[in-house]
């Protein structure tokens, strides 16, 4: 699973671009979300998942989609509890309420796009690896 092949650029381009369109979706569905919750979103998930895609792809070992999934959950959270340790420095005594509002805004409010995203991009991932292997 190395991380110069065509593959892998389809697989995080893929896996930039289907959070932020299903969050589109989902407050196009349901208005009643708070947009600053969206605005956000699109932002973090940019972020968290231009860091996270690599490492997912290269702890999965291109078996099962739903591994790559939970590879992919298991990064972005240990992501945030990475950041929300390194805030809890008596510095920066606003950070971690920063984080922890980012926290409720990503997975809490926005849930169901997330998951539903999580799901579609290890799919995408497996699809890509069986059609290269047959």
């Amino acid at each position: 699973m190395t991380l110069k092949t065509k593959k892998f650029w389809i697989f995080e381009s893929a896996a930039i671009l289907i959070p932020n369109i299903s969050v589109i979706i989902y407050l196009w569905l349901f208005p009643d979300i708070n947009v600053c919750a969206g605005s956000v979103e699109f932002v973090f998930n940019t972020i968290l998942l231009m860091i996270s895609g690599p490492i997912a792809w290269k702890l999965w070992g291109g078996t099962v989609w739903y591994k790559l999934s939970l590879w992919f959950l298991a990064v972005i959270v240990g992501l945030y509890l990475l950041s929300f340790l390194l805030c809890m420095t008596p510095h920066t005594s606003l950070l971690p309420i920063f984080v922890a509002i980012v926290f409720y805004l990503h997975f809490i409010q926005l849930a169901i796009p997330n998951i539903i995203s999580l799901v579609l991009i290890g799919y995408i991932g497996q699809r890509l690896v069986a059609t290269s292997n047959k």
